[in-house]
């Protein structure tokens, strides 16, 4: 049977909060993986939708550094990325502004989700972890 991380991330990159939780998810891709499936899953809600936008600023708006390269990084590594849709209307961000992992030859990128899909995933998620 797959065993599942999932990592929840409420805040956005002012903090260096994102940038651990995606960290997090990616090591333990590298390092948990045996014998067996593993998956590992970051959501982003609240204010942490923020992170998903492609093409932001961050050094110019918030005075920090990024975390796109570092989620593209993530979903070339199998790590699946969801964005909150009820908090991404929110916030006014479209589907198609969400980052992808297409300039690195990956074709994956962040899906929205809809909080109760969230909740779904992680109900079934073995390891859960909040950032």
């Amino acid at each position: 049977m797959a065993k599942k991380v999932f990592i929840l991330i409420k805040t956005n990159v002012k903090e260096e909060t994102p940038l651990l939780g995606v960290d997090h998810a990616m090591g333990a891709m590298a390092t948990l993986v045996g014998d067996e499936e593993f998956e590992a899953v970051v959501a982003f809600v609240g204010k942490g939708v923020l992170n998903c936008k492609k093409g932001q600023k961050f050094l110019e708006i918030y005075n920090a550094e990024g975390i796109e390269d570092v989620i593209k990084m993530a979903l070339g590594s199998d790590v699946k990325i969801y964005a909150c849709k009820e908090d991404m209307e929110k916030y006014k961000i479209k589907e198609e502004d969400l980052i992808d992992a297409k300039d690195i030859g990956v074709d994956a990128k962040v899906e929205a989700k809809s909080w109760k899909e969230i909740m779904d995933e992680m109900k079934k998620s073995d390891y859960i972890f909040f950032f």
